[in-house]
């Protein structure tokens, strides 16, 4: 009786736990492991609700992936963020984007990689930009237009072998002693050089005639176009005569135009010799008005858009762009019968008459233009010899040494320059000025030179002392001068 009443027990309890189970539609997960598969019970559990277990267990199979992709995430993150110095230098030595990043959030003072230099002082780098150097620089016109014309620009000559911005090894030493010859002269020694040259003139008994036969078509009186240089005009117009020399030849690469400012009466010839010649760019070396005495008529249209007529050519000034040192053109000229033609025009700014500038990286700039088109171009100042011969000496001097064409002596260059175009180069500081220029080539070539910069630096400040505070204003004369040095 005992037995029977204990099994009824166990079955009645068990009975009464599957209805509860059933009531719920809910089973524990440990107490299916417990039980296994015995009884039917879980069979009809999977039956009555197989969509409730595959939800379930889809929703812990998600939680599973997530709870794995965050704790990898967490294990990644120290790895990005803390580089070991092995690996460090690794990715130093690869470079990438890593490696600025890695080097950017360890210090915070760094804004680039070590390896990187440091920028040059703010003079230096205005002085070393190639797209501030070029002059031509935003200074276009558009494509269709320039289609149409011939552009100096695209005329170009190859200067293989003969560039000053690109010399070889064995031209960057002829270089250095010349620079060396004259930071050991200094500038008292190249004063004492040029007053030995100053005098220096070829005969002009020969070109008296034709210089005397035209009074009106002289800036200055005392200023000879000599004879067998000068640009005679060949378009069949009434006079031949225009005060311009041709400097060229050895060591030139490319030619020159050496003329006087435009008078009111030749400012149709100046642009007869621009067509004629096949002028590619302009260098003005003077102002207009200066010291109260004028030095130059307006030979170009004064505003952009506008244009003038000059004999038979129209000439239209198309863009403007002013920067620290030049005002920079491009002209059109329409040509009856001809393909109208670009010219460049560059007024360099405040060059003073008699003395030198202020900067000597201007003038190269200039000249890296003239060497590397086909097409002469002109250069004037008011009488074409001062300012006009120094630029062109700069030059000179570039060549003779890059084309290895010795001596480097700078009293054979004013002898070479007065052979072609009188006068030219008058003062000593002008003398001076060249050797200066082909020191700061120098140190253009060898940036990185602390001593060629602290020389160049010395030798600007005898410059500048050579050189004074530019003389008062005049009183303003009753009469035009009629000399090159003001003299009545």
């Amino acid at each position: 009786l005992l037995l029977l009443l204990q099994i009824t027990h166990v079955s009645s309890t068990r009975e009464g736990r599957s209805a509860v189970r059933s009531a719920m539609g809910k089973d524990d997960k440990s107490t299916r492991r417990k039980r296994g598969k015995r009884g039917g019970t879980i069979t009809d559990e999977k039956e009555a609700k197989p969509k409730g277990k595959t939800v379930e267990a889809g929703s812990q199979r998600s939680i599973r992936r997530r709870m794995k992709k965050s704790k990898n995430k967490e294990d990644d993150t120290p790895k990005e963020r803390t580089v070991t110095d092995e690996n460090k230098s690794k990715r130093e030595k690869r470079g990438g984007k890593g490696t600025k990043r890695t080097i950017a959030s360890n210090n915070e003072n760094s804004v680039m990689p070590t390896e990187a230099k440091p920028p040059p002082p703010a003079a230096e780098a205005a002085a070393a930009a190639p797209a501030a150097d070029v002059l031509t620089h935003g200074l276009t016109l558009p494509e269709e237009l320039r289609t149409k014309l011939y552009d100096p620009e695209r005329d170009e000559r190859s200067v293989k072998g003969r560039d000053p911005d690109s010399p070889s090894p064995e031209q960057l030493k002829r270089l250095q002693a010349f620079v060396a010859q004259c930071i050991a002269a200094g500038t008292k020694g190249l004063i004492e050089e040029f007053e030995s040259v100053k005098t220096f003139n070829v005969d002009l008994s020969a070109s008296t005639p034709s210089h005397q036969a035209n009074p009106t078509k002289n800036r200055y009186r005392d200023i000879f176009c000599i004879e067998p240089s000068r640009v005679i005009l060949k378009d069949g117009k009434e006079g031949d005569y225009i005060n311009a020399n041709w400097v060229r030849g050895p060591p030139f690469l490319n030619d020159f135009i050496c003329t006087q400012g435009p008078l009111e009466g030749t400012m149709v010839d100046f642009w007869r010799m621009v067509v004629q010649e096949n002028v590619g760019y302009i260098v003005m070396l003077c102002d207009l008005i200066e010291l109260g005495k004028k030095k130059c008529e307006r030979y170009i249209p004064e505003k952009e858009g506008a244009s003038v007529t000059y004999g038979e050519y129209k000439v239209s000034l198309q863009k403007v762009l002013v920067d620290g040192h030049f005002i920079n053109s491009i002209l059109t000229v329409d040509i009856p019968d001809k393909q109208s033609r670009i010219v460049y025009h560059h007024q360099w700014k405040n060059w003073p008459d008699r003395g030198v500038p202020l900067t000597a990286l201007a003038g190269l700039r200039v000249l890296r233009h003239a060497r590397t088109t086909k097409c002469p171009t002109i250069i004037h100042c008011s009488a074409g010899v001062g300012r006009t011969g120094t630029l062109v000496a700069i030059e000179y001097m570039l060549q003779t040494i890059i084309n290895g064409d010795g001596p480097y002596d700078m009293r054979e260059m004013v002898k070479a320059l007065r052979n072609q175009r009188a006068h030219a180069i008058q003062t000593a500081p002008q003398y001076a000025y060249v050797a200066q220029a082909i020191l700061r080539k120098m140190v253009m070539l060898d940036a990185s030179s602390a001593e060629a910069n602290a020389k160049y630096q010395l030798f600007a400040a005898e410059m500048k002392v050579l050189s004074g505070p530019p003389p008062p204003p005049p009183p303003p004369p009753s009469e035009p001068s009629t000399t090159a040095d003001g003299k009545p």
